[in-house]
């Protein structure tokens, strides 16, 4: 009994695998928009080529709207927009070839901030590949260096799985931009497939404890910390966990360019961008620093000067929630892979813990606000 128990749920899961246990007859048009609503989607983004691709089927939609760009590039940059003030996944379409060749230049924007983006695109017919067939291009290759993720659905019954697939993948760990491509043919063909189940966004992790403590050890050493935050900590909703550093510690803090938005730049404390983007006050500060504490931040060439304002004796810690970017370029005394919202509670509950923590960088955070408040009277 307990075999037969065993190997019917073993049938249900396989059917599972690519969606719901429950068979709708659908085209993958339709499952898209299905699978959208169900993940909340309010906007699609884009420039429609055949009605068929996409648009019949989101013309039924009575919860998605559809924004029409004059070019697919446009689009690709307003799903980028609504994703970085709303915190959701963006979605965007633009048809086979030209269409989804426009928005090249807008995935690799996407991808450099980490947006968590639904790139969907039609493509050639699977019988008249290599023929070739109208518009034909190989736009899963080119879509590869741009993207976090790319896919090509090659049967109708795979769809479900695909676009779930694709909101999992684009949120979770380092966010970034995942490209659907269904073939023209594939896309039309009505077959049953599964109901879809929705993905689970937001498996968030925290770091090793280990190197936490010796994070939260090195500040506790420290008598002129900085705090730089990256995109990394918007995309994480950090807001909070950044504010109770900056305020309970009275440790200054600077952004990148992405970065901004993390804390009030009208904020005592918040000295604004690094890098090219400095001011003459923030350089100086910036050069006194004995620790700095980099969040979310691939400490890329324009927001280091060219990887040069790391002053010389002085320690890193490097905050990632992606083990590739720890040690990319500056090699950090301590690495923590992990949310920054997470890894930075627990950094200040260590150093709650810490008697006199509080009163540590008091002076020094009473001394940085004048000397602001003095530098933007005089600007």
């Amino acid at each position: 009994m307990i075999e037969q128990t065993c190997i019917l749920m073993i049938i249900l899961r396989s059917d599972d695998a690519f969606g719901g246990v429950f068979m709708v007859e659908r085209n993958c048009w339709e499952a898209v928009v299905s699978a959208l609503e169900a993940e909340g989607v309010e906007y699609v983004f884009g420039m429609p080529g055949s009605s068929k691709m996409l648009y019949d089927a989101l013309y039924d939609s009575g919860k998605i709207r559809s924004i029409h760009a004059r070019d697919q590039l446009s689009g690709v940059f307003m799903a980028t927009g609504y994703s970085r003030v709303s915190g959701k996944h963006g979605v965007c379409y633009g048809g086979p070839g030209p269409g989804m060749t426009n928005m090249i230049s807008g995935l690799l924007e996407a991808d450099a901030m980490c947006a968590p983006l639904i790139i969907l695109s039609a493509s050639v017919s699977t019988e008249l590949r290599g023929l070739p067939g109208f518009q034909e291009a190989e736009q899963l290759e080119l879509a590869k260096p741009v993207t976090k993720q790319t896919i090509r659905v090659e049967s109708p019954e795979r769809i479900t799985w695909a676009i779930r697939r694709a909101f999992q993948i684009s949120m979770n760990g380092k966010p970034g931009p995942v490209y659907v491509e269904i073939p023209y043919d594939v896309s039309l063909t009505r077959v049953k497939m599964p109901e879809y189940m929705k993905a689970k966004p937001f498996l968030r992790y925290a770091g090793d404890p280990e190197q936490i403590s010796e994070a939260a050890r090195l500040m506790l050493d420290s008598r002129r910390p900085v705090l730089f935050c990256g995109g990394g900590v918007i995309l994480s909703g950090a807001f909070a966990e950044t504010k109770r550093i900056v305020d309970d510690y009275h440790i200054p803090i600077f952004t990148s360019a992405s970065g901004r938005g993390v804390i009030s730049e009208d904020h005592p404390l918040a000295l604004g961008l690094t890098g090219v983007y400095s001011t003459e006050f923030s350089r100086k500060l910036l050069g006194e620093a004995d620790l700095i504490i980099a969040v979310g931040t691939r400490c890329e060439q324009f927001e280091t000067a060219n990887w040069k304002c790391l002053p010389s004796g002085c320690k890193l810690i490097h905050i990632d929630i992606d083990p590739l970017e720890i040690a990319r370029n500056w090699i950090p005394d301590v690495g923590v892979v992990g949310d920054a919202a997470l890894v930075l509670s627990e950094i200040c509950d260590l150093l709650d813990a810490a008697e006199g923590s509080s009163n540590l960088w008091r002076e020094r955070g009473n001394d940085i606000a004048r000397m602001k408040r003095a530098f933007c009277s005089k600007v």
